[in-house]
């Protein structure tokens, strides 16, 4: 990870893009190796190259899932990432950092974004709490076969069932 360039000390009045001053990059034309053409060289030069992470996994943002999160590129630092409000999809409290992971609001459920959703509620006050010792779902209407395999992480939003 290349450090943003305010943390760099460099011996000089201002960074320079070599090809705003007439220069070319041509690159990288192996691991690492960069073809670089100056019009002078009364100057030292260093080079860096900036990582595109929004292009691998949406840059970590949202899961990696860019229906419920953007990634913004920012040059020289780690992407910014924001949770798709226009999508339903709100930051999960305490994460850092903010937009990494997003949870989908129920009111917003809808099978444009995901195909089904399951939610157990109950009916009835609750003075004495509500303990559920097992849930099972299947692939088919009639409940034949095997029960499908998820963790309690799967199926609870905003708290781990602990059994």
């Amino acid at each position: 990870t290349i450090p943003d360039a305010d943390s760099v000390t460099v011996a000089a009045s201002a960074f320079v893009d070599i090809e705003s001053e007439g220069g070319s990059v041509v690159g990288p034309i192996d691991e690492g190796v960069f073809e670089v053409t100056v019009t002078s060289v009364n100057a030292d030069f260093i080079g860096a190259e900036d990582l595109y992470e929004c292009e691998t996994s949406n840059g970590g943002c949202g899961g990696g899932d860019p229906i419920q999160a953007l990634c913004d590129e920012r040059e020289g630092a780690a992407p910014t990432c924001t949770c798709r409000a226009d999508n339903g999809y709100d930051p999960v409290p305490g994460v850092v950092p903010v937009g990494t992971e997003c949870e989908l609001k129920p009111k917003h459920y809808d099978t444009h974004v995901k195909d089904s959703y399951f939610r157990l509620t109950h009916g009835d006050r609750l003075d004495y709490g509500w303990r559920v010792a097992e849930v099972r779902m299947f692939a088919t209407e009639d409940c034949s076969g095997t029960a499908l395999s998820y963790t309690a992480a799967d199926v609870c939003s905003g708290s781990v069932y602990s059994g």
